[in-house]
């Protein structure tokens, strides 16, 4: 059954042509914004990773939708290493986002500095010292597990709480580091051969910008 998410009610009455004709833009390009990491990675073992877990966060499920962000990236680093390597992605399940996945991905021409926060520095260096995690693989293994002290605020008169609501500034940027690379991944893909990339793609307008301010 659809979201009620999914509707919305437009009164048409007194619209001139160029009224209509802006409004099918703005469709048109929703859909566009809503369906990029389909269109930018299918068919791939990881595609529907990320377009769940945007779906998720634009109807502020943000566990759901960062742990589906983190889950995606880990599993696109993995398959196509694996695919490039030549080693069989069912041998490889066991292996979770590090630094040397990372260090890898890098070697065999994936720009994985796309990976990297906005206000990180030493990325790449970084990744080639397995004892010094990137932002990406310290969030990876605190939401994954279940660890949100982090982003727990303690309050006067509160104390210490959670609820899904403090992830959102965390998941506005993680999604903006997932649209760099998924640009990056289609572009790879097309390179090797292995699909033909969207012409076009553009990288939508962040859904939780209001959460970056």
């Amino acid at each position: 059954m659809p979201k009620k998410s999914n509707y919305e009610l437009v009164i048409t009455d007194g619209w001139t042509e160029e009224d209509h004709k802006a409004y099918r833009a703005e469709l048109a390009q929703r859909h566009l914004d809503q369906t990029f990491f389909t269109r930018a990675f299918a068919p791939s073992p990881f595609h529907w990773h990320f377009q769940q877990a945007s779906d998720a966060l634009q109807d502020d499920l943000f566990l759901p939708g960062l742990s589906g962000l983190l889950n995606g990236i880990e599993a696109s680093l993995r398959t196509i290493c694996c695919h490039v390597r030549g080693r069989p992605l069912s041998g490889d399940l066991g292996r979770v986002m590090s630094n040397s996945l990372l260090n890898e991905a890098k070697e065999i021409g994936l720009k994985v500095e796309s990976l990297a926060f906005s206000d990180e520095d030493g990325f790449l260096e970084k990744i080639g010292r397995p004892k010094e995690p990137v932002r990406l693989v310290t969030l990876r293994n605190d939401i994954c597990h279940g660890n949100f002290q982090a982003f727990s605020p303690n309050l006067p008169g509160i104390g210490e709480f959670f609820t899904p609501e403090c992830l959102g500034p965390i998941s506005a940027q993680l999604l903006d580091v997932s649209y760099r690379w998924a640009l990056e991944v289609s572009k790879f893909m097309d390179e090797q051969g292995w699909r033909t990339a969207e012409r076009g793609l553009q990288q939508p307008k962040n859904p939780l910008s209001q959460w970056l301010s």
